[in-house]
């Protein structure tokens, strides 16, 4: 090429200037690069003493080649306008992906029944696995804009990496996985992460979708930093009703209303998470919903109770049952939001043996106390708030396994070690069960329906644990030396869980143990019997026959 009154030279890689910021330098370190503030050393010779590279001449195309040329920019033409037209259209993103997603649902249900694809379309409500195809339609949509010629590349049989020395990706070891999108590639890709941290979709930041997403996570976040923003926690979690209960009502000679408790389980963790509900309607369980995802972050899969807990024509939960089973528009302001928001939601939970029933059991035997202690009494919201966070704090506390250790420590993995990053602590309070009710203010009231929903608790959660080591399993677990056991104790304050290690085993004239020796924080030689102690399970442990009969 050759340019009137201009010279062109060509400055190798090595000696570019701008390579000095583009690499990345400190501050101080800047005012030491003669070449950012001078250039190369040779620019300051004569011009015979300048590096020279030829510029080879290209032979023009031939005009059958140039024909065909003009027909690939045609079509590319189109296609551009169309995205330019469908991106600019759109400032939203929660629009424009429930837009394409149903053009793309009726296009699919147009190719299965075309005569009934209009009718149907009015009847159907878009699910997460829609809205995530509609997504990955948008990426694909962009990419054909951002990188036609890496698509080219990456998609041919022969594809060859040298090709792709000149592209701005070539740095990320991009590859096109199964669902034509040009992911990054990487040592991730042997990891157990979900499929789209180990292998990110490749965007320009300069592409309107680039910056429609930014804003809507910008704004989903409520303003928060990047760091928030390009890190979200995806988990399956159960959640189920209970109720109701009674809340005093503020205005005097009015009568108590009836509230709803929601309980959110994780499946991962175990941990529990627990939400005043007002009342039985969708915008009721729709901000339970809302504080639950606020305050421990967005799940990937909910999992509702199972419909027979509703069914019954007496039980007073019938309504939930009749809202989450009904294909009316209750349905579907919750189907709509969960796919918004990117939660897979299903109705029944999953019975699989990695669910453990002994940890069901423990939240649903909770739930049965909770009830049986104040669900006939009538309490403020403000002290009712309060004793679920208490009794939320409680089930977080529970012992799960032994923390792996070399040293002597006795130390349990708990629910509140993945919410705080150590177990959960309660303020100590003297006990009140023998303190009539008379002599007690409100705040005095519900710590003594605390202590009594723990005193009901606590020593059911044990039995649970040793039904599981002897009666609930395949084989009984050995009691062996060093196994950690809970220690039973019948006058522990709420949250307390004194653990021991078994040091000796004092076995009887049959061989049978029934009296261990056990070292605790606080003593040396503890002597129980097995009877007072609940071994916690091992991840080799055997698995219980039948989870659900623990529950």
């Amino acid at each position: 090429m050759s340019t009137s009154g201009t010279s062109w030279r060509h400055v190798p890689g090595a000696e570019n200037p701008a390579d000095e910021l583009s690499r990345g330098l400190q501050p101080p370190e800047i005012l030491s690069q003669t070449r950012w503030w001078n250039g190369p050393s040779w620019l300051a010779l004569a011009p015979c003493h300048w590096p020279h590279s030829e510029i080879p001449e290209q032979e023009a195309a031939p005009i059958v080649e140039e024909a065909r040329t003009i027909a690939m920019i045609s079509t590319t033409l189109v296609e551009s306008q169309f995205a330019d037209h469908l991106f600019a259209k759109y400032s939203s993103y929660t629009k424009l992906r429930r837009v394409f997603g149903y053009c793309m649902k009726f296009i699919r249900l147009s190719q299965k029944k075309p005569q009934k694809s209009l009718h149907s379309m009015s009847h159907v409500v878009l699910t997460t696995n829609d809205l995530k195809a509609a997504d990955y339609a948008l990426a694909r949509l962009a990419q054909a804009q951002l990188y036609p010629e890496e698509l080219t590349i990456l998609a041919s049989p022969t594809k060859d990496q040298s090709d792709m020395k000149s592209s701005p990706l070539k740095w990320l070891k991009p590859f096109i996985c199964t669902d034509r999108i040009i992911r990054v590639g990487g040592r991730l890709s042997n990891s157990e992460l979900p499929e789209d941290i180990k292998h990110p979709i490749v965007l320009s930041a300069r592409h309107p979708l680039a910056e429609i997403l930014v804003s809507h996570y910008h704004k989903r976040l409520l303003h928060a930093g990047p760091q928030l923003m390009l890190s979200t926690i995806r988990q399956k979690y159960w959640s189920h009703y209970c109720g109701p209960v009674y809340l005093k009502s503020p205005t005097r000679r009015r009568g108590p209303t009836e509230a709803y408790i929601a309980i959110f389980v994780c499946f991962i963790t175990k941990a529990v998470h627990i939400e005043l509900v007002s009342d039985l309607s969708t915008a009721a369980f729709l901000s339970a919903l809302r504080r639950f995802t606020a305050r421990r972050g967005y799940v990937r899969e909910l999992h509702s109770d199972n419909g027979t807990a509703f069914k019954g024509a007496s039980n007073q939960l019938h309504h939930v049952y009749e809202m989450l089973k009904s294909t009316g528009t209750q349905r579907d302001q919750i189907v709509n939001w969960c796919a918004n928001n990117e939660i897979e939601w299903k109705f029944s939970p999953p019975r699989a043996p990695h669910f453990g029933g002994l940890w069901e059991a423990a939240v649903k035997s909770a739930k049965q106390h909770l009830l049986r202690e104040i669900g006939h009494i009538s309490i403020s919201q403000e002290d009712m708030v309060t004793l679920l966070a208490q009794i939320e704090m409680c089930l977080n506390s529970r012992p799960l396994i032994p923390i792996p250790s070399e040293t002597t420590d006795l130390e349990a993995l708990t629910p509140g070690h993945f919410l705080v990053g150590s177990n959960l602590q309660a303020v100590p309070e003297p006990s009140l069960n023998h303190t009539s009710d008379s002599h007690l203010n409100h705040w005095h009231q519900t710590q003594k329906n605390l202590q009594r929903i723990w005193a009901r608790w606590y020593p059911e959660y044990l039995a649970q644990l040793q039904s599981r080591a002897t009666k609930g399993c395949k084989r009984p677990v050995p009691i062996e030396v060093g196994r950690i056991v809970v220690i039973k104790d019948d006058n522990l304050p709420p949250a307390k869980w004194p653990l021991g290690r078994i040091i000796k085993l004092h076995p009887g004239k049959d061989g049978v143990t029934r009296v261990v020796t056990l070292k605790t924080a606080v003593a040396d030689n503890v002597v129980r019997p097995i009877a007072r102690i609940a071994m916690l399970p091992l991840p080799h442990d055997p698995e219980p026959v039948c989870p659900e009969t623990l529950c």
